[in-house]
Order: structure tokens, then sequence, then C-alpha cells
């Protein structure tokens, strides 16, 4: 409940391996990010950076930073901290991290308006995801894509990609409101007004 209570392990730090130190102010930026204290827990992110890590902490360290730097809209920096996470992930051979690795880097691209980038990832991640039966990531990954298919004005890849591609698993009142707005663009009233009472409940 207090984040002062993580501080007593700094009275053990000889004892503890670099990696096991990294690892304590990665910690520390979790538990400040879940609390949206977003610029603090870049401070410990980057206090954790001084420490020498291994695969498996640098890995998890620069995947949250990532993160940290795209809400806050740095996504040069974001790009960064992903593709190192990526090399580190690669190195361990953990293939569930890379895959969501490249979702991340998809989600950058996608916050930073490379909409055709963005749009190419999240379609070769969509069966990736689906063969290590990560259904919700499937589920979010339509989610985006449909998402930046109406940013990028693409009305008609939002509705053939949800009667084509998408199962029932994926139906959810965010899609539902997608489609409404991509039947209102293209002056289809009648399929706008449907959807969007879809998307009420």
């Amino acid at each position: 409940n207090d984040i002062k209570e993580y501080f007593y392990m700094t009275d053990y730090f000889e004892y503890l391996e670099p990696y096991q130190q990294q690892l304590y102010y990665d910690y520390l930026g979790i538990f400040l990010f879940q609390r949206e204290r977003y610029i603090e827990s870049l401070e410990y992110y980057n206090k954790a950076d001084f420490y020498t890590g291994n695969h498996v902490s640098l890995s998890m360290l620069y995947y949250h930073k990532s993160i940290i730097y795209t809400i806050l809209g740095k996504y040069s920096e974001a790009r960064l901290s992903i593709n190192v996470a990526i090399e580190q992930f690669i190195e361990t051979v953990n293939m569930k991290r890379i895959l969501m690795s490249k979702f991340h880097y998809a989600n950058i691209q996608s916050n930073s308006g490379h909409f055709d980038e963005a749009i190419f990832i999240y379609k070769k991640c969509i069966p990736a995801f689906d063969n290590m039966n990560m259904s919700n990531y499937v589920k979010s990954t339509y989610n985006n894509l449909l998402w930046v298919y109406i940013q990028d004005e693409k009305y008609k890849e939002v509705i053939m990609t949800y009667f084509q591609k998408m199962d029932q698993d994926t139906h959810n009142h965010k899609i539902y409101f997608y489609l409404s707005y991509a039947y209102y663009q293209l002056n289809e009233k009648e399929k706008a007004i449907h959807y969007i009472e879809l998307a009420k409940y």
C-alpha cells in the first residue's frame, strides 16, 4: 500500500546480484506505473539502468520503459527502448515476449501516425497470437487494428475486417462503436444506428 515498504531492501543491496538490484528498481517503477505516477515511474526505471543486468532483467526493464515513453508521447525513446527489449528477449528465446514487444511496437507506430506500418505489424501479430493461444491479445490486436483503420479513414477496411476475419469472441462494445462510426462515414445511417445501439451494451 505504501512505496516506503519497499525501501527496506536497500539495506541488503550488498547481498544482491546486480540483476536483482536492477529488478528492484524496475519493480518500484511498476509500482508507480500502476498508480499512474508515470514521471516517478520513469525515474525509477532510469535508476535501474545504472545497474548491470542480465538478459531477463534488461529485457523487462526496457519493455516497461517503452510503455512509459509511449504514454508520455516520447515515441522516439519508446522505439529505442522496445528494440533493446526485443534484442534481449531474442537472446533468451522468449517467443511470447518477442511477440508482445512487436505488438507494442505497432502501438507506438500507430500513436505516432505511422499507420501503414502499424497495420502491417498488427496483421502479422493476429495469427501469431492465435497460434500461441493468446486469445486476449488476439482481441486487443483486432481492436487496435480497427482503431488504426478509423484514424487512417479506411472505413471499408473496418467493415471488411469485421465480417471476413473476426470470430465471435472478438465482438465487444469498442468494435461495435468502430463499426457504427465507419458506417456513418460511409453514409449508411441505419447500420450506423444499429451498431451504436449494440455498442451501448
